[in-house]
């Protein structure tokens, strides 16, 4: 099977092997992040308007990931499905297309709490069929410059910096806008950020495929290369750090009903988690990409644990006794543990790019995201489950500290697995030399 060939163009300018694919990389990851201005609203839709509890909301939340998990379907359909025979473009503009249409719906006619998860399962659909695709490029870019970490690691860096950069952009935008319009109107401004895919379609140019892979055909050849132990027990370890509980959604109750942070702060919040991102990947990709991955994932778990710990003073408020008012508090150990989990995933991100074969990359790498997210939906419903045993709800925070101290020291858990998983320079000396992967 072949994947379908993008011709390049070089953008004018300072000479760089930037290319048209390049920029459709960049609007793909950046429609992406804009939708983050809708972040709090949706929070605030299923606190406020609907009265839901902080388990029912990590409840809804995860239904509403399911998209995510089942990203390989989606690359599937856009391999083995071309429309006009072209695989990528028809499919970016036509989810665009829904996905603004579902913004709209969102914004005037959704009353109910299942009707918001509906709503927000179909513009899910259309973020992760999009993402698949901007995904792709990604890793076919990335091994353009063969074997070389600084290649796969720039165009990773491009693509979930530049959704992290959007990200930025939309979080403080998404609070200050809430002081001064309703939920609703913010939809509907979200609602504008999907055509952007529809000028990356516009942009891309893709040869006609005459031949369609059948789904029989991928999945076997993904099988044959998931069961390799190179890449076996990199899925093993990422299923099983990231499914480790959250407290995520726990927090934001505490922040908003408990200590009463208002919309304008917690745009603040969401702005120094995306600059984080942003930070945490730069300074990965400019000084830690040759450093070995086992050590620098190792320490950086264990001071991202200590950094996570120390939310435990706030919720106990000790932080008023050291002087240190809620706000700075909150800011300044968000910002930081943020950081730190960027560091964590750069190289499980590089990693996965460079393992991914030529001819089903793009499915591969869906699959291997798709565990990711896969972690994350299971992250959430533990801590649903969390919350429910230790009672927390929307006004008792008793025993938050005991949640934040419990899902800390779960997630070293996995750590003793790092020793299962190659270093990157075995990892590519074995895909160089073996028959099995050279048949994939």
């Amino acid at each position: 099977m072949a994947s379908p060939e993008i011709e390049e163009e070089p953008l004018k300018g300072p000479p760089s092997k930037f290319t048209i694919t390049g920029l459709v990389i960049i609007l793909v990851a950046i429609s992406q992040g804009f939708l983050g201005l809708s972040d709090l609203s949706m929070s605030y839709l299923y606190k406020d308007d609907f009265g839901m509890g902080p388990s029912e909301v990590a409840f809804a939340s995860s239904l509403a990931s399911i998209p995510w998990i089942i990203k390989p379907l989606w690359g599937f359909i856009s391999d083995c499905f071309p429309i006009f025979g072209r695989r990528r473009s028809p499919y970016l503009a036509i989810f665009g297309i829904i996905g603004m249409c579902s913004w709209i719906y969102m914004s005037s006619s959704v009353n109910t709490p299942v009707a918001a998860v509906i709503t927000m399962l179909i513009i899910q659909v259309c973020t992760a069929f999009c993402n698949v695709i901007g995904e792709a490029l990604v890793v076919e870019e990335s091994q353009k410059g063969g074997d070389s970490p600084e290649d796969a690691s720039k165009y990773v860096t491009l693509f979930f910096g530049t959704r992290a950069f959007g990200m930025l952009i939309t979080a403080y935008s998404g609070g200050i806008l809430l002081e001064y319009i309703d939920k609703r109107t913010v939809f509907l401004i979200t609602a504008c950020f999907p055509l952007l895919l529809c000028v990356a379609a516009l942009l891309m140019k893709e040869h006609r495929v005459t031949e369609n892979p059948t789904i029989n055909t991928q999945i076997k050849e993904i099988w044959q290369f998931v069961k390799m132990p190179q890449v076996a027990w990199p899925i093993t370890f990422i299923f099983l750090f990231m499914c480790t509980p959250s407290s995520g959604d726990a927090m934001f109750f505490y922040y908003t009903n408990d200590l009463g942070f208002e919309y304008e702060f917690m745009g603040r919040m969401k702005m120094a988690w995306g600059l984080a991102t942003l930070i945490g990947m730069l300074v990965y990709n400019k000084w830690l990409k040759d450093v070995k991955f086992k050590p620098m994932f190792f320490w950086s778990c264990i001071i991202g644990c200590v950094m996570g710990l120390t939310q435990i003073l706030l919720v106990t408020r000790s932080n008023v006794a050291l002087g240190i008012p809620d706000t700075v508090f909150a800011l300044s150990s968000n910002f930081l543990v943020q950081a730190l989990g960027e560091l964590n995933a750069m190289p499980l991100l590089v990693l996965c790019c460079r393992i991914c074969p030529k001819n089903i990359e793009g499915s591969l790498y869906a699959l291997l995201m798709s565990t990711w997210n896969f972690g994350n939906l299971v992250s959430s419903q533990l801590g649903a489950v969390l919350m429910i045993g230790l009672g927390i709800t929307e006004t008792n925070f008793k025993l938050l500290w005991l949640m934040l101290l419990l899902t800390n020291l779960i997630m070293l858990i996995p750590l003793p697995l790092l020793k299962c998983i190659p270093e990157y320079e075995r990892v590519e000396k074995e895909e160089r030399n073996s028959d099995g992967y050279n048949d994939v």
